[in-house]
């Protein structure tokens, strides 16, 4: 196995280099180290190129953002359709009658929750209740050695199945 690993590796190594050395039908290489190598220039024009287009569409959002002087709230519409039934949208109808509000999307305006009501002590089971009226749980002891049996069961199906592996894989080496 270490034989065929180390073997794949020469043949990888060959594989890279080997248009390097091979000749092509001009009587040059197939391929030089300038043409492997990245042009950096032209890497560098296109990021700095990239990097100015981004930073003037992230000026061109904020200046549009601030413009209305809204505070970064988002504009909404609210009007009434011809049902009767309230309306929010982000632009106003065709009519043009809408209030226009201003929301701010870093404010969470759902009420929380209420809290459940806090109990004064925990409920403590009737005196009369036993073992055998309760629901099985792995926490009787009954069902603890039952559980543990179990765990037994499953720990000698993982060691057969790890054997199984160590016997497959020394066969190979």
């Amino acid at each position: 196995m270490r034989f065929f690993i180390k073997l794949m590796i020469l043949v990888l190594i060959a594989a890279l280099a080997g248009p390097f050395f091979i000749r092509g039908p001009d009587g040059r290489p197939l391929m030089t180290l300038g043409e492997a190598m990245p042009d950096w220039e032209r890497m560098a024009a296109t990021a700095q190129y990239q990097w100015q287009r981004l930073t003037g569409e992230v000026k061109s959002l904020a200046s549009d953002a601030g413009s209305d002087d809204t505070g970064g709230k988002t504009r909404v519409y609210k009007y009434r359709d011809a049902a009767g039934n309230w309306v929010y949208a982000d632009e106003p109808p065709p009519g043009g009658d809408a209030a226009v509000l201003y929301v701010d999307p870093n404010v969470n305006i759902i009420p929380p929750t209420p809290p459940p009501p806090s109990r004064s002590a925990p409920e403590q089971p009737a005196a009369d209740d036993t073992a055998d009226d309760m629901e099985p749980s792995l926490f009787l002891p009954s069902n603890a050695k039952r559980a543990l049996d179990g765990a037994k069961d499953v720990q000698g199906v993982l060691d057969d199945r790890a054997r199984q592996m160590d016997d497959a894989t020394r066969d190979n080496q």
